[in-house]
């Protein structure tokens, strides 16, 4: 009886801890943010531009005929607040900036830290947090916001549909939101699509002690957002992706391992727009430098191997410079520092996950995957990944998509010793 009292007084204080590092991160980031203006999703490459919108009946067009990498979900909003106030301050301003506070006020909720453990993430977060408002200038695109703060969301009410005592409304309720979550996830940036059945797969293991209701009311918003826009891209354009720029973003990293050409691209659609990508020869062109560059891996491996491990280097450096912004601050002796900490402690969790994986055995596997806190690694693995391989030239900015999962690190510590205990 006293144990228990002295587990709820622990319980209670540290609710009070998490309440007052949130509230002094909302604080903080308010202050931090205040003059912070992101660049909308409809201005991606400059194909299309918000005054095309003058009046709703353009919009069917606009969607009927996508299929470059605007995020649909996100342009659609830009347009939607132009249509009704004449501006875009909702998304490139509020929801911009609330998503770059939430994404640090989540880590300080998720995994059931210990004190030292939140407050971690909370240093962590202030430091990241003013780090990613100095260097984000350079090419502030939203959905550098909008991404880890969907995904720590998704997160945080993954670990709240598992908890005893939810009545079945709001349990079902979770699980809807957790669908619409994860297809908004996966319909802001294209490289998600190919991590969907991990997610899906992982989810389905947490909530298989549920009955079989939850999880299709989870698939649901997923089939009808994900999979409706998915298939209107195979059934309009022949494009299983919803975007026809993975080639050239590929490109822009492995550029020596293929033969340099010409891409006459069509025309702007209008003034103060760039040239017109979303044809359907771009995405030709696209496929094809795929397939030149991922030939010359097999052609080429030691020295690809080798630009991966340069690419690497160069990402974890880590780079402040983005695009023609050169800011120097003091902010970034810690910055860099913390993103050093945090990704070697990220590494050894990586390499103590491969080796708890390899003794595990069949069901035992089941019951890894079936943790949020796997789950956030795998997902942070895959996105480093793909930034490493993938891209190239902005490394400050996608840096700074992945710096919200590493505030979490201090709370995977819980994983760690349960894995220990375990062994």
């Amino acid at each position: 009886m006293v144990q228990q009292e002295q587990r709820s007084n622990r319980q209670r204080l540290d609710n009070f801890l998490k309440i007052g590092l949130s509230l002094a991160m909302v604080v903080i980031g308010y202050f931090l943010t205040r003059d912070s203006i992101g660049e909308i999703a409809l201005r991606w490459m400059y194909v299309f531009h918000i005054s095309e919108f003058d009046s709703w009946g353009t919009v069917g067009d606009f969607f009927w005929e996508l299929r470059t990498g605007v995020s649909p979900v996100w342009a659609l909003l830009d347009i939607v607040s132009y249509r009704l106030w004449d501006n875009v301050h909702l998304t490139e301003t509020w929801l911009y900036r609330g998503s770059l506070i939430l994404a640090y006020v989540l880590p300080i909720w998720l995994f059931g830290q210990a004190r030292w453990q939140i407050i971690g993430s909370f240093v962590l977060g202030v430091v990241f947090l003013w780090g990613t408002v100095v260097i984000h200038p350079g090419n502030p695109q939203v959905y550098d916001a909008y991404m880890p703060a969907l995904v720590l969301l998704l997160f945080k009410l993954l670990q709240r549909v598992q908890e005893q005592g939810l009545s079945a409304r709001i349990r079902m309720g979770i699980c809807i939101l957790m669908g619409l979550l994860l297809s908004v996830i996966e319909l802001t940036r294209p490289f998600v699509l190919m991590f969907m059945p991990m997610f899906l797969g992982s989810i389905w293991l947490m909530l298989r002690g549920l009955p079989r209701r939850y999880f299709v009311a989870f698939l649901i918003p997923i089939l009808m957002l994900s999979g409706g826009w998915h298939a209107k891209m195979v059934l309009m354009h022949g494009q299983w992706h919803w975007t026809n720029h993975t080639g050239f973003n590929m490109y822009q990293s492995w550029y020596e391992f293929v033969k340099f050409r010409e891409f006459p691209e069509a025309p702007p659609r209008g003034p103060n727009r760039g040239k017109n990508i979303n044809t359907e020869q771009h995405a030709q062109w696209s496929s094809e430098l795929s397939r030149e560059i991922v030939a010359s891996w097999w052609q080429r491996p030691g020295e690809a191997i080798a630009h991966v491990g340069w690419r690497a280097s160069q990402f974890y450096a880590p780079q402040t410079e983005l695009g023609y912004a050169k800011p120097q601050h003091a902010i970034f002796i810690p910055y860099r520092i913390l993103v050093w900490a945090a990704s070697l402690a990220l590494l050894v969790g990586w390499i103590a996950l491969a080796i708890q994986l390899l003794r595990s055995r069949g069901r035992g596997i089941l019951e890894m995957l079936a943790q949020p806190e796997v789950l956030l690694m795998l997902f942070a693995a895959y996105t480093i990944a793909i930034f490493i391989v993938v891209e190239a030239k902005e490394d400050a900015r996608f840096l700074i998509s992945v710096l919200p999962y590493l505030a979490c690190l201090p709370g995977l510590g819980r994983m760690f010793k349960r894995w220990k205990a375990t062994s």
